[in-house]
C-alpha cells in the first residue's frame, strides 16, 4: 500500500512556519530610535552653525525652534542609548553596564563630565566584542571632546567671542556622534537577523527591515512516529528476536 508522504508515519516530518526576529531575538531594535536622535541632533547643529553665521537668525521664534530640537534630541538619545545600553547587557550579562546608570549619569554633577562617554565606550565595547570595529573607541573620544569643548563655550562664554572654535565643535560633534549611532544600531541590528543572507542584512540604520526567517519547526509529541521492529540476525536454530528502535 503506497502511502502519501503526509500519511507516512515513517518520514521525518518537515513544517515550516515564518518566524519573526523580534519574538526570537530579546534583544529590541534600537534603529527607529538612532534615527529620531541623528535627525534631531543634526537640526540642533544645522540651525545652530545658521544662527552663528546668520545674525538676523537671533529672534525668539528661532531660538525657541532651536530649544525644541535641542529637547527632542536630548530625549531621543536617551532613549537610544538606554534601548543600546539593554542591549549590551543582554549580550555580556557579566558587564557592568547598568542602563539606568547609563542614562542618569547625563544629570549627576561632575559625572557628567566623564561617565557618558565611558559608558558609550563600555557599549561599543560588548556591541563590537565579537567583530571589533577598528576606530569607533578613537571616534568616541573625538565626539566627547567636541561636545565638551561646544558646551563650556556656551556656558562660560559668549558664542561671539569663541564663534569659530564652536562652530568647529559643533561640527565635529554632529558628524562623529551620528557615526557612532549609526555603527552601534546597525550592528545591535545585525545580532537580531544573525540566519539571514549577509546579501539580505539589513542597511544602516534601515526604516525598513528584511524579510522574515523561514525556519523549520520541531515536532510534537503527535508527530513523532511509533517505534518499529528490527530484526537482527540470528543463527537458524534460534527463534527471531527484536528490539525496539526509536526513529
Amino acid at each position: 500500500m503506497n502511502l502519501e508522504p503526509s500519511e507516512n508515519p515513517y518520514q521525518t516530518p518537515v513544517a515550516t512556519a515564518v518566524v519573526d526576529p523580534d519574538e526570537l531575538s530579546p534583544l529590541k531594535d534600537p534603529r527607529i530610535l538612532g534615527w529620531l536622535a541623528v535627525i534631531s541632533i543634526s537640526l540642533v547643529s544645522v540651525a545652530g552653525i545658521a544662527r552663528g553665521l546668520i545674525a538676523g537668525l537671533s529672534t525668539k521664534p528661532w531660538a525657541v525652534s532651536i530649544a525644541v530640537c535641542t529637547l527632542s534630541a536630548v530625549v531621543f538619545y536617551l532613549l537610544w542609548i538606554y534601548r543600546c545600553a539593554t542591549n549590551a547587557r543582554l549580550l555580556n550579562r557579566r558587564s557592568d553596564i547598568k542602563p539606568g546608570w547609563v542614562v542618569g549619569s547625563h544629570f549627576v554633577p561632575f559625572a557628567n563630565w566623564v561617565v557618558p562617554c565611558l559608558s558609550l565606550k563600555a557599549i561599543a565595547d560588548e556591541t563590537f566584542r565579537h567583530r571589533p570595529m577598528p576606530g569607533i573607541q578613537p571616534v568616541i573620544v573625538v565626539w566627547w571632546v567636541a561636545f565638551l569643548t561646544r558646551s563650556l563655550i556656551l556656558t562660560a562664554t559668549t558664542v561671539e567671542s569663541g564663534l569659530l572654535i564652536w562652530m568647529g565643535s559643533t561640527l565635529v560633534s554632529w558628524l562623529t556622534i551620528s557615526s557612532i549611532i549609526a555603527m552601534i544600531s546597525h550592528r545591535q541590528a545585525h545580532f537580531r537577523w544573525s540566519d539571514v543572507p549577509v546579501a539580505n542584512l539589513p542597511q544602516m540604520l534601515p526604516l525598513r527591515t528584511a524579510s522574515p526567517v523561514h525556519a523549520p519547526l520541531k515536532p510534537t509529541g503527535s508527530q513523532i512516529p511509533p517505534p518499529r521492529k528490527v530484526l537482527l540476525p540470528v543463527k537458524p536454530d534460534e527463534p527471531t528476536q527484536g528490539t525496539d528502535d526509536r526513529v
